[in-house]
């Protein structure tokens, strides 16, 4: 049998993906409390906002600052320092996009910049992913750290999802036929994928070498203490950005919950976001829903509130200033020189 084309691939990668979300949305809505829902985001103190919005927007300067790190150990990087202009609009593009296609975004905003700069577009790639296993590394930390700080109740948790997971499957008219249909879809789609990436490494051999350079550039990085030390920044204030919406929904108070439950919530709800759906829809809602009602007592409506609030204020905001970057800058970045 043919291969798919690229084109048909990519579809398909898409679709599931949005079934996925669809899913995993209907598995968190079923639920909820409407009335509940209805009370918690009428009666917010969305005041909060005016320190949540800055917050956020530097969460990701200091990202797109940390980046700058990466970037100036490549060998296409210009003499002089890139601007944290380039650099943050890019952040942004790239993020704006993820909430579109997953995982457009970060090559998106290795084009970007590239083209502005002038730069290799493979090395300015591979930086990205080396960020992102930073992240990664960060996160793994984070996860455990959070585990030993719940004890049973991370059992409680792991139990509620797995329950989830058997009683959906339990509730299809034929769960044999269901697991036989999704083992038909998913083992095709996961050979496509793999096919996809051997094709892709075929074609772009050439630039290859430049990739590594920028997957190496966490090790080589001229101040490692400062790269380091600007990751937990980032962290630490992606923590602030759980909490915060927790004070503004009044449910700190009520559920007695402080900073570091708005770092559990975000190192959990982070994982979510790592599910190849769009913007982390669904995926996102699902986990963090599921923790807040499993672990922390909380009724579904207030639960379902703050997720969907934290995800649609998110896309919102990343739309918006990725709009803006986009008309300020250009769509994949007008070149310029050095001195430009």
């Amino acid at each position: 049998m043919a291969s798919p084309s690229p084109k048909a691939r990519t579809v398909l990668f898409r679709v599931l993906s949005i079934l996925v979300a669809a899913g995993l949305i209907w598995l968190t809505l079923r639920r909820t409390d409407w009335a509940e829902f209805a009370v918690v985001l009428r009666t917010a103190d969305y005041r909060w906002l005016v320190a949540l919005l800055p917050i956020t927007l530097a969460s990701h300067g200091l990202r797109a600052w940390r980046w700058r790190l990466l970037l100036g150990t490549l060998r296409s990087a210009p003499k002089k320092r890139l601007p944290m202009d380039d650099l943050f609009a890019a952040v942004m593009i790239g993020y704006m996009i993820n909430y579109a296609i997953p995982r457009a975004g970060e090559l998106v905003r290795s084009t970007h910049l590239a083209r502005r700069r002038q730069m290799s577009v493979s090395g300015v790639l591979g930086t990205v992913i080396s960020e992102r296993l930073i992240d990664v590394v960060f996160l793994a930390f984070g996860i455990v750290a959070c585990v030993i700080y719940l004890g049973s109740r991370a059992g409680i948790f792991w139990e509620k999802m797995t329950a989830d997971v058997y009683g959906t499957f339990e509730a299809l008219p034929n769960t044999d036929l269901s697991l036989l249909i999704g083992l038909a879809v998913l083992v095709p789609a996961i050979c496509w994928r793999l096919d996809f990436v051997k094709r892709l490494v075929q074609k772009i051999k050439p630039a290859l070498s430049a990739f590594t350079e920028g997957m190496a550039t966490g090790l080589r990085v001229k101040s490692p203490l400062l790269m380091w030390t600007s990751t937990l920044a980032i962290w630490l204030l992606y923590g602030v950005m759980a909490y915060l919406p927790l004070l503004m929904f009044d449910l700190a108070a009520d559920h007695s919950l402080n900073y570091i439950d708005g770092l559990i919530i975000m190192f959990v709800g982070a994982v979510g976001v790592l599910v190849p759906t769009p913007g982390g829809a669904g995926s996102f809602h699902y986990i963090t829903v599921l923790l807040l009602t499993a672990v922390y007592s909380m009724a579904s409506g207030p639960a379902t509130a703050y997720a969907v609030f934290i995800h649609g204020y998110q896309l919102i905001l990343y739309l918006a200033v990725g709009l803006v970057m986009i008309a300020w800058k250009g769509g994949l970045g007008k070149a310029e020189t050095e001195e430009g």
